[in-house]
């Protein structure tokens, strides 16, 4: 995820706390609203006929799989938010621009040596989430770029091991259900095999040491020695994580990576492509978030660079077919383009939803 600088550049009235207050339903504006129609005929028999015979998904124009006969949607999009100020300013942030779902760091990202959370900003926390109307489980926590689960060297093996159990422990302190990490890289020094079995054993640590939070995998484009770039080498991380811990294990699918690791997602047939992948490999239960991304770079170039919803070279159409795919309803999907048009973006994808 590429660095963002969060300052924002509107001038503002009214204090944080009042933001929420005024925004704790925001409505989206124009084609958007589509997302958010439809009658008690029944959303069920609507997502049922969205299902092709081979377990795709409907390229009809009339298809619903995002409704409920409540008329909320089922799609809960986001961004990757500040915690500047404390990690209640995260759920500000969101609820500023419209989202349903948001990811944080629960810490520094880009230091070893952290001060513990206070008290005093963990209930802030808690309460301005409550007071929001995002649903807690909607909430991924994204590790530390420093973070190295594989690592050949056993110094660093150890920091990065420290570092996911302190980050995961924040995580349940504040009520946060998904840890996610880049799963790792040889550094050249190991082989893929190695590092898939120190991975494991990492998070087979932590996770002895944590209770509820669920750890999560993600997808990477395949440059230099990371692993991840195949949804089968994360298959063979979460195949030697113990039996004790597979509950408290998934994967999150970041589009950009998945793009330039060589999914073609522009098409239907592209997108399926891919989430069969994901079945046969990790198992679509498995997943339970997405990044959303457009990249900046062609299909397969192995390299990670974020757009903007829309001005990449994934289009909007390979955005159309996850935002009406039935399969990623009811999951967090965070936005980690820069910041200053998430509400746009949010508001572009859930336009895309058949009406």
């Amino acid at each position: 995820m590429p660095k963002r600088n969060y300052t924002r550049k509107r001038q503002r009235q009214e204090t944080p706390e009042q933001r929420v207050e005024n925004t704790k339903h925001p409505k989206i504006s124009g084609d958007a609203a589509a997302c958010n129609e439809n009658t008690a005929s029944g959303s069920n028999e609507a997502i049922a006929t969205s299902r092709t015979s081979d377990g795709g998904v409907s390229s009809s124009n009339t298809v619903r799989t995002d409704h409920t006969a409540s008329g909320k949607s089922l799609k809960f999009v986001g961004a990757h938010t500040s915690i500047s100020g404390g990690p209640q300013t995260a759920v500000l942030q969101a609820v500023e621009i419209g989202a349903k779902a948001f990811a944080l760091f629960v810490r520094s990202a880009r230091t070893w040596k952290c001060p513990p959370l206070k008290p005093e900003n963990v209930e802030k926390f808690k309460q301005v989430l409550t007071e929001s109307g995002i649903d807690a489980s909607k909430i991924v926590c994204h590790g530390s770029y420093l973070i190295n689960p594989g690592s050949p060297d056993d110094s660093v093996l150890e920091k990065a091991r420290a570092g996911m159990l302190d980050e995961m422990q924040r995580c349940e302190m504040l009520g946060i259900p998904y840890y996610n990490i880049h799963p790792g890289s040889t550094c050249g020094k190991i082989t893929v095999d190695e590092c898939i079995t120190r991975i494991a054993a990492s998070a087979n640590d932590v996770l002895a040491q944590t209770f509820s939070v669920t750890l999560l995998l993600e997808n990477m484009c395949g440059q230099g020695s990371t692993i991840g770039g195949k949804f089968e080498e994360l298959a063979a991380i979460i195949g030697k994580i113990d039996q004790a811990y597979q509950h408290r294990v998934g994967v999150c699918i970041d589009t950009c990576h998945a793009f330039a690791a060589g999914n073609d997602i522009r098409t239907e047939e592209g997108w399926n492509t891919l989430m069969s992948d994901v079945d046969r490999t990790v198992g679509l239960k498995r997943v339970k978030a997405f990044h959303l991304n457009d990249s900046m770079f062609a299909c397969g170039a192995h390299r990670d660079r974020h757009a903007h919803i829309g001005k990449g070279l994934i289009g909007l159409d390979g955005f159309r077919w996850l935002m009406n795919d039935p399969r990623t309803n009811n999951l967090p999907m965070i936005l980690e383009t820069e910041d200053s048009m998430w509400k746009e973006e949010i508001e572009l994808l859930y336009s895309l939803c058949a009406n």
